[in-house]
């Protein structure tokens, strides 16, 4: 089975300590699958570290001593503005780098961690590829930023039509399914 995972909390080169629970999941993951990391970074970050790397000369996307094939592609968005379309943002900035990874190997899983904007972005990848999708619930995802009439819409539309939501807890399992999504299709 194949496997592209999504989020944008994973480590990378300047955040080594951000989503180190995603990239353990990824390790044990490659053990029975095979697994390919995409984990988009934000713009703004990529520019405050572009020019560090121009500097230094290092190369800006890259970790060879990743033990996950792991890509870190900038997206673009209007920081603190129309929040509830970073989902549509964070996909059309990564679209044609995820076309790339999987026109050559095609997953059958897309999953992602939090519910938006990554899980937006997963379920759009997944749907561009025929693979089924999965989001992981963070937690405030569902509890915090549901509270935002927008954002809700855009959580509520992932956790609907994913093909599988997993949470940590009942109680994230009780709420993702008070938001709508099917029983059947949550596992906790």
């Amino acid at each position: 089975m194949r496997v592209l995972f999504l989020s944008s909390v994973y480590p990378h080169h300047s955040a080594r300590v951000r989503g180190t629970y995603n990239a353990e999941l990824c390790r044990a993951l490659a053990e029975h699958v095979d697994i390919e990391v995409v984990a988009p970074f934000s713009w703004t970050e990529a520019l405050r570290k572009w020019r560090t790397w121009r500097a230094s000369g290092r190369a800006a996307f890259r970790d060879d001593s990743s033990e996950v094939s792991t890509t870190w592609p900038a997206y673009f968005y209007p920081p603190g503005i129309c929040r509830a379309s970073y989902g549509r943002w964070m996909w059309q900035s990564i679209r044609r780098h995820v076309r790339r990874i999987t026109d050559k190997r095609k997953p059958d899983w897309v999953l992602s961690y939090w519910a938006h904007p990554d899980g937006a972005a997963g379920l759009q990848a997944a749907r561009s590829t025929g693979a089924k999708s999965g989001v992981i619930i963070g937690g405030s995802d569902v509890l915090i930023l549901t509270d935002h009439p927008g954002r809700r819409a855009a959580i509520v539309k992932v956790l609907t039509e994913s093909d599988a939501v997993f949470t940590v807890c009942d109680g994230l399992r009780d709420r993702v399914i008070e938001l709508g999504a099917s029983p059947e299709r949550v596992h906790t």
